[in-house]
């Protein structure tokens, strides 16, 4: 709820966004310290159909559901995006090793699960990759994002990597 006692200004400024019915995602959503007072910047996907005109007013519903519930933000910037509709893709078998390779000299062990999915993007990787319980979700973040990128230099025809992190 918007305005949740103890709710961070994050969290309270997502759910004011979200009460807006016509909007689908939020994402890249910053809280900034300007001077003496606080700035919000956020990306919102809404359905690619719509008309400029109803998109904008939309993303003024949103800027104003957020000014109203969280009184520390002073102003809203908010960035439209199309939200994309559901890409055809086809599972492929693909060479894993240079993938497989990548992920042990970044983290010392396999990928517990890898595949390959052909998109009009190009290929995209899944894996999952096992980190023990005992780091942080920063930690894990971290981590995976050395393998996606390690695994982007190792093999460049990979369009894009999703690295899923388990304990």
């Amino acid at each position: 709820e918007p305005g949740a006692p103890g709710s961070s200004v994050r969290e309270r400024t997502l759910a004011a966004a979200l009460t807006v019915a016509q909007v689908r995602e939020i994402h890249n959503l910053q809280v900034l310290e300007v001077g003496d007072r606080l700035e919000v910047s956020l990306h919102v996907k809404l359905p690619g159909d719509l008309s400029l005109d109803h998109a904008h007013a939309i993303a003024e519903e949103v800027e104003k559901a957020i000014l109203s519930e969280v009184r520390e933000v002073g102003s809203v910037q908010t960035h439209l995006e199309p939200l994309k509709e559901a890409v055809a893709a086809e599972e492929i078998a693909v060479d894993a090793a240079a993938v497989e390779l990548a992920v042990i000299e970044e983290t010392g062990t396999a990928p517990r699960d890898l595949r390959f999915v052909r998109t009009d993007e190009g290929i995209v990787a899944f894996l999952t990759l096992g980190l023990g319980s005992e780091g942080s979700l920063a930690d894990a973040h971290s981590r995976a994002s050395a393998v996606e990128e390690r695994i982007r230099r190792a093999v460049p025809a990979i369009a894009d990597v999703v690295v899923h992190t388990e304990p």
